[in-house]
């Protein structure tokens, strides 16, 4: 169906109220006084510039102050370690000394294990020597080596005595021998002497080699 609009005055009356009361709006705006706006805009724009910088001064501030805090914080581990550093500088001082200490310790415990092994091997030998000294003899010096060799320095009041302690000797030894003393009285490694008051006596020295292990 087609429908025919026979009355176009009537839609025109309809249109007529909205354009006027749109015409009527733009010229209340126009008529607008913004004098008074003006002023409060003036106004607040310093307020709001103000506050704004006061606002960022507190958190410059708050800011600033985490930083001097971490600062101190960073600056107590600092000491921290510096005194940490300093504490193990004195604990490896105090270690380097404790090593030299126990190197010396150990030193000395090696030189007396030495002795130790070397009087187990010559104590035999000396007990050899000092048990085949007959009566009327006596000793003035005794040297033992290493290696088991004697050299003694001796004094008797009668040749046969030393006659005797050389064949004592000879039981313990495979070599016995006399040996030079320096003395221009000496005869065959014996050298005789007069003391001051008279008494006589020989003075004697004898070297010993390949002891005889009991």
């Amino acid at each position: 169906m087609i429908r025919i609009d026979l009355n176009p005055q009537k839609k025109k009356k309809s249109r007529k109220p909205v354009l006027q009361g749109f015409s009527l709006s733009i010229d209340s705006l126009r008529n607008l006084d913004l004098s008074g706006l003006t002023d409060k805009v003036i106004y607040l724009i310093p307020v709001a510039l103000i506050s704004t910088t006061v606002a960022w001064y507190f958190y410059v501030n708050k800011e600033y102050s985490k930083l001097q805090e971490e600062k101190k914080n960073l600056q107590a581990e600092i000491n921290r370690y510096k005194a940490f550093e300093v504490k193990a500088k004195q604990i490896k001082d105090k270690l380097s000394k404790l090593f030299e200490e126990e190197k010396k310790i150990e030193l000395k415990v090696k030189i007396f294990e030495t002795l130790a092994n070397q009087r187990k091997s010559i104590t035999p030998v000396i007990n050899s020597v000092v048990t085949k000294i007959p009566d009327g003899v006596w000793l003035e010096n005794l040297n033992v080596s290493e290696d088991g060799k004697v050299i003694l320095t001796a004094y008797s009041l009668s040749p046969e005595n030393i006659t005797v302690m050389y064949k004592n000797l000879s039981y313990s030894f495979n070599n016995v021998a006399f040996s030079k003393v320096k003395d221009k009285q000496e005869v065959q490694g014996i050298v005789k002497v007069i003391s001051p008051l008279n008494i006589i006596y020989y003075k004697f020295s004898l070297e010993l080699s390949k002891f005889k292990a009991m």
